[in-house]
């Protein structure tokens, strides 16, 4: 397969075998992320069936046990794409990611946040001494969850919503600002009336 990620999620086991091939630093990576939200995980390891045209990933535990993709969560599949696209240096442009929260259990939504806002590059926060060439990232992420957008910085939050006009509606978005009272025309939104 393509050792590239596809918007479905395909070609995931490609993808995780070329960066334990080739980027042994990306691949300990997405290990200790996803030992942030599953503990018990030790390693993983992609494996060639049959012919060689299908490859399978197997999460390792700390006892031994192995897991397939086959049994594993959507939830824990997710997290593992999105880690994989995290650390891979080939992976460049904006990755959109309707939401977030599904399948994953609440109390590690703390962790997905962190894992979604490290896809996208801060320019702020890279440096040319820390990479001659940074992958230009940036994610979209839209989501319905309170728990999400509590965890999320507040200057990373817009919203969007609908407009009437004269000849029909419109999409607009707007950042979300900690302001008290809320703006009139409607240049920003405040948490109060998010939360509403």
């Amino acid at each position: 397969a393509d050792a590239k990620l596809q918007s479905d999620g395909a070609n995931l086991p490609a993808v995780l075998a070329r960066l334990l091939r080739e980027q042994p630093e990306a691949a300990a990576n997405i290990i200790q992320v996803l030992q942030g939200m599953l503990p018990q995980v030790k390693t993983l390891e992609v494996k060639t069936l049959g012919n060689g045209e299908r490859q399978l990933i197997e999460l390792i535990g700390q006892d031994g046990t192995r897991f397939s993709s086959r049994v594993l969560s959507d939830g824990t599949l997710r997290l593992l794409a999105l880690a994989a696209l995290r650390f891979d240096s080939a992976q460049r442009g904006t990755i959109c990611f309707e939401e977030p929260e599904n399948g994953i259990q609440l109390l590690r939504l703390p962790d997905m946040v962190n894992v979604l806002y490290g896809l996208a590059l801060n320019l702020e926060r890279e440096t040319p001494e820390d990479s001659q060439n940074p992958p230009l990232r940036q994610a979209l992420v839209n989501t319905h969850s309170p728990s999400i957008l509590a965890n999320v910085p507040a200057h990373s939050v817009y919203y969007l919503g609908l407009r009437k006009a004269e000849d029909g509606q419109h999409t607009y978005a707007v950042s979300v600002r900690p302001e008290l009272i809320p703006d009139e025309q409607e240049h920003y939104r405040t948490w109060g009336q998010i939360q509403q």
